[in-house]
């Protein structure tokens, strides 16, 4: 019994210095050599758990882009249907909370040409939620993505709350996919 405690204790305290170590890794600036050499080991527990760090927040010059994604989908009874991915503008905080790392992969991903290996699941993926949700099912799905270059406040003051409205937004379609039988 005592030994049993005795092997729970040591498993636990090896696991938060796993863990320690782990976060102090994650904390380290994205190219620096020290995280890259050693985080190797640590990556599948980084990648299961989320715990990866982006220091694009905190760079010299932080994003200025306020973008969103949008997919317009062409159903089989000739209708048209839009699919806003997540917009932290238009959710309550709960909301918010809970759907960042979905518009994160979003916009932050999707969005960019050097994800377009995503492109084609991502287009399957709204047609799938479209037939769980709405019932409808879909021919073509079309990905979108707009976006706008915010000026420093200095420059242009914009009131708490101000969103800036789609029309003065630029939009581009990246992506246009056919759907089947198969992709539901």
């Amino acid at each position: 019994m005592i030994r049993q405690l005795v092997l729970k204790r040591r498993f636990i305290s090896a696991f938060i210095v796993f863990h320690l170590v782990a976060l102090l890794l994650i904390c380290f600036p994205g190219g620096s050599a020290v995280r890259t050499r050693l985080s190797v080991p640590f990556r599948p527990y980084f990648d299961f758990f989320n715990l990866w760090q982006n220091w694009g927040m905190f760079a010299p010059e932080p994003s200025n882009l306020n973008a969103f994604l949008r997919a317009e989908v062409k159903t089989t009874d000739g209708r048209h249907l839009r699919f806003d991915f997540p917009r932290m503008s238009e959710l309550d905080r709960f909301d918010r909370y809970l759907m960042e790392r979905y518009r994160k992969w979003a916009v932050d991903n999707v969005r960019s040409d050097n994800f377009s290996a995503y492109w084609p699941a991502t287009a399957r993926f709204v047609a799938r939620k479209l037939k769980e949700e709405q019932g409808v099912t879909a021919v073509q799905v079309e990905l979108w993505r707009y976006w706008t270059h915010v000026e420093a406040p200095d420059l242009h003051f914009r009131p708490f709350g101000y969103r800036i409205p789609e029309s003065e937004m630029e939009r581009a379609k990246f992506f246009t996919l056919a759907i089947h039988a198969e992709d539901f």
